[in-house]
């Protein structure tokens, strides 16, 4: 319980939006671990549930109240190997296009309201090429945070030059 405690409640309690400072890896990888075991935990709960508004409603309500302790534990784990917290906004972007790309392929289909339903198909298929563009392009910005992540932690300009910089493994 004491590990449940230090990993999970402390960070939600006492860092909710607290997007200064750092986390070292140890800290984030086991915040994570705890963040997806309660929110598969209560998406289970929910698919028992007989009706699917409930499970809807249960997932979230756990996704957004996970959703800024989870990305402000991500920027301090950014910062803690000297980058800004503005690297999450990689995997993050990509959807800002697809959505305006999606508004745009809507307006140009009905733009031409003479034409017939089978001349949407080019727009439907641009629309399903921007949204393939836009999962690479998202899934690799993913990968790339979680090889971040993954760094070591090392001197930076986000904490105390008092600091004592240990590997998380050597504890």
């Amino acid at each position: 319980m004491n590990f449940f405690k230090h990993y999970f409640l402390d960070i939600v309690s006492n860092h909710y939006v607290d997007f200064k400072g750092c986390t070292p890896r140890k800290e984030f990888w086991f915040y994570t671990l705890w963040a997806t075991v309660i929110f598969l935990f209560f998406d289970i709960l929910g698919s028992l549930a007989l009706l699917p508004v409930i499970a809807f409603i249960i997932n979230m309500t756990v996704s957004l109240a996970l959703l800024l302790p989870s990305l402000a534990i991500a920027a301090r784990r950014l910062h803690d190997i000297d980058f800004r917290g503005y690297w999450l906004l990689l995997s993050v972007v990509p959807f800002a296009f697809y959505f305006v790309f999606t508004i745009a392929f809507i307006l140009a289909s009905f733009g031409e309201l003479k034409m017939p339903i089978n001349n949407t198909t080019p727009y439907v298929f641009y629309l399903y090429l921007s949204s393939m563009i836009t999962f690479c392009i998202s899934a690799l910005g993913s990968i790339v945070l979680i090889i971040l992540f993954c760094l070591k932690t090392k001197p930076n300009r986000w904490s105390s030059p008092q600091t004592k910089f240990l590997d998380e493994g050597s504890n």
